[in-house]
């Protein structure tokens, strides 16, 4: 059936089987992402209690199961009208064969927000089982050839466990450092994913804490830039001129941070200071504040 040609009908929950290992999001995080899965899904779910879902879920009928329809895409959806007990949500009802269905769960996945390598990966392997040409999963999930290619080899050649754990863990270990592995004798693969576990996990942490760092360096900054206005506009005289002293009684600074940190937080508070007190800004908020 043509895409013009879909028809939105609403149809009972209880209705759709649902096969979550069956996504391709697998729902594995990033240790440093920023990104709050519980808090976004909180969203949805405020959204759907006052507006509905929006956008239609995808199923292909069954007729020999024990529920009348699969799920296809929209599994965070269907999660969210579940949660709110909604008896029907909307969805688009559509004959497919299994390696359409795929196609259409990742697709629509790598659309909605970026798959992780290993997610996408996973589901590179599940269609070339289905008979899929790399040359095909490219031009229809919207990646190029030579890197479908590679996640194909990635999924062929590496051992399955290793995989499968790639596909849970963490930390982000990236498709060229798995794609060495493919080079790797399987009985040598297990010993060198360790290593890029490990790497990955230092390279995080070290990215975490330079994360966290740039951000006190802001709040110092801005800080130290209204405090430049206070004494610009006179309503008050600095006790110290000393930042290094002074960052260290308004921010929390972690124990780990270094002397080089701590410096680096004084240098950025003294440019916001520097700030405050030379360019004249919006005066009347400050004075409210």
């Amino acid at each position: 059936m043509n895409n013009d040609e879909e028809v939105i009908v609403n149809i009972s929950l209880s209705s759709i089987r649902v096969d979550a290992a069956w996504n391709a999001r697998s729902g594995a995080w990033k240790l440093d992402s920023g990104f709050d899965e519980e808090s976004a899904f909180a969203e949805l779910k405020a959204s759907i209690r006052v507006c509905g879902v929006k956008d239609p879920v995808k199923v292909r009928p069954t007729p020999n199961a024990d529920r009348p329809f699969a799920l296809v895409s929209g599994f965070r959806r269907y999660a969210a009208s579940e949660e709110l007990e909604r008896e029907t949500i909307p969805a688009v009802v559509r004959e497919m064969t299994d390696a359409e269905a795929r196609l259409e769960n990742t697709r629509e996945n790598t659309a909605r927000s970026e798959l992780r390598a290993a997610d996408l990966a996973w589901a590179v392997g599940e269609l070339v089982k289905l008979g899929l040409s790399d040359t095909v999963i490219a031009s229809a999930v919207g990646i190029t050839q030579p890197y479908a290619s590679k996640l194909h080899r990635i999924m062929s050649k590496v051992e399955p466990k290793i995989t499968a754990h790639w596909r849970t863990t963490v930390y982000v270990i990236t498709v060229d450092a798995m794609h060495t592995l493919t080079k790797l004798p399987v009985e040598q693969q297990h010993a060198h994913y360790q290593k890029l576990q490990h790497g990955a996990a230092d390279d995080q942490g070290r990215r975490h804490k330079r994360g966290r760092m740039q951000r006190l360096a802001e709040d110092a900054r801005e800080i130290g830039s209204r405090l430049g206005v206070l004494v610009r506009l006179k309503y008050i005289v600095p006790a110290s001129s000393d930042f290094e002293e002074m960052v260290e009684t308004v921010i929390k600074i972690p124990a780990s941070a270094t002397v080089r940190h701590r410096r680096a937080l004084a240098d950025a508070m003294a440019q916001g200071f520097a700030r405050g007190v030379q360019t004249p800004g919006d005066d009347s908020r400050d004075n409210e504040e």
